[in-house]
């Protein structure tokens, strides 16, 4: 899955330097935002098992929806990504995409606490801990 992913947000740098370099930046986020809102509904398809009427099995759907999800979001984030690089002094623009993309692959803040806790997706009868 890590794979596909890695390869749809390429794909989303991609798509964002060959067509959405000129376009301002606050157009690609509105259309971004409402591309992501609108596919990001699906989700009510893969609970409510319409995917298993449409001929599309569990696993794929989850799959697809993730890489769709993957290439939009990544299509909002490089605008952003350019903005910040033209505020930064010449030769600090990799600085700032290393953290940036470090930022984004980091483990949520409270998650090392969860597992200190013993605390697993499936389990909740320590959520209480976490407080």
């Amino acid at each position: 899955m890590r794979v596909g992913t890695s390869l749809a947000s390429i794909f989303g740098i991609w798509a964002y330097r060959a067509y959405l370099q000129e376009v301002p930046i606050k157009s690609t986020l509105k259309w971004t935002a409402i591309a992501s809102s609108t596919l990001g509904l699906s989700q009510l398809l893969l609970v409510t098992h319409a995917n298993r009427a449409l001929g599309i099995p569990d696993t794929l759907f989850t799959f697809g929806d993730d890489l769709i999800l993957t290439v939009i979001g990544q299509l909002a984030f490089m605008p952003l990504l350019v903005l910040a690089a033209s505020l930064c002094p010449p030769g600090v623009e990799g600085t700032l995409f290393g953290a940036a993309a470090a930022r984004r692959i980091a483990p949520p803040p409270g998650r090392p606490h969860s597992q200190s806790v013993g605390d697993r997706a499936t389990r909740a009868d320590r959520v209480w801990q976490r407080c």
